[in-house]
């Protein structure tokens, strides 16, 4: 029964059971300005002031002098959190999905010990298969990373794709934003 119950379940609500069970913290907003509140009350809260920005859009969100992006002398090593977009959240292993053609051109092998994720509903994939078909069709040749929390996933091949697995992370925080 539990599994019925599960399955009527919206994938959002799924992705956010699964994200938080593995030790993951999932935070839901409304609006980009319910957004930018929770952003910058976890920020003071956990007094975080280096924040490494992957994406100039994301530095919208935060506008405030302190955050920068890849401003001369600092470095993601040197930051306290990293915020980042993603290409997908995937439901039924909590994976988060990124892309190398994001602002940033990164490869992600290692992740800074504290990262934040802004993603929004349609972004929210009920599992891998789908997650890797919809990159395919989006990226072609190239290679998705995943994010997964359990440290026993490696990097993977889904439906003949290779996802490359990336760690390094202690806390991961998913702000899912309806208004995005």
């Amino acid at each position: 029964k539990q599994d019925s119950v599960e399955e009527d379940l919206p994938v959002e609500v799924k992705f956010a059971t699964e994200f938080s069970e593995r030790g993951g913290k999932f935070v839901y907003c409304e609006t980009i300005d319910e957004l930018k509140a929770s952003l910058g009350s976890l920020m003071d809260s956990m007094e975080w002031d280096r924040v490494f920005l992957w994406e100039d859009e994301v530095k919208t969100l935060v506008a405030n002098n302190k955050y920068q992006k890849n401003p001369l002398g600092f470095n993601m090593e040197q930051s306290d959190v990293a915020i980042s977009f993603c290409e997908f959240l995937v439901a039924d292993d909590a994976s988060v999905i990124f892309s190398p053609y994001q602002a940033s051109q990164r490869g992600l092998q290692v992740f800074p010990e504290n990262q934040i994720v802004i993603a929004k509903p349609s972004q929210v994939l009920e599992s891998m298969e789908q997650a890797v078909e919809s990159f395919e069709a989006m990226y072609k040749d190239q290679l998705p990373s995943a994010l997964n929390l359990d440290p026993e996933v490696k990097s993977r091949t889904i439906s003949g794709k290779l996802v490359l697995s990336c760690g390094g992370t202690r806390d991961v925080i998913v702000f899912l934003c309806e208004e995005l």
